[in-house]
């Protein structure tokens, strides 16, 4: 039972994270709605799991705890995960960009014949977005490829 209260949190939390995502993007009411009603479903559960470890703190359920999630196969996962959800956001940024760049709304040629693009192809919240996701990548990106390197060794 505990497990899955984990696991419904753990997934609440994504969604609350692609809602949050998506509604800056779009800027639908609907992926507003899906991240307040996620935001409390998170709330919720997180409230519900404090409360069962506080009400039976026991040693025994906390190491039923650590024997049922595997805590370093669980880090492994997640930040391949992470890494992996951070280059893809960088490779929708690059392919918009790609995009934007070809539209022939957005350049003009200069006097020897080069294509010089204007400043609308490029967006500020994109660069932002951008520059923020290649730590991710490179630090939870090496982090997963080198256990996963020694655990193959």
């Amino acid at each position: 039972m505990l497990l899955l209260i984990i696991f419904i949190l753990s997934i609440s939390f994504l969604f609350h994270i692609i809602c949050l995502m998506a509604y800056i993007y779009k800027k639908k009411l609907n992926f507003f709605k899906g991240f307040v009603v996620s935001g409390f479903l998170n709330m919720i559960l997180a409230m519900g799991l404090a409360a069962h470890f506080l009400l039976s703190p026991t040693k025994f359920q906390l190491q039923q705890l650590q024997n049922t999630l595997n805590l370093q196969n669980l880090k492994i996962i997640a930040t391949g995960t992470f890494s992996l959800l951070a280059l893809l956001i960088q490779i929708i940024i690059l392919i918009c960009l790609y995009k934007r760049s070809k539209n022939p709304q957005n350049y003009h040629f200069n006097y020897f014949g080069q294509k010089v693009l204007h400043k609308d192809v490029v967006k500020p919240n994109e660069v932002v977005l951008f520059l923020a996701c290649m730590p991710c990548v490179l630090i939870f990106g090496a982090y997963f490829f080198v256990k996963i390197i020694n655990n193959f060794l």
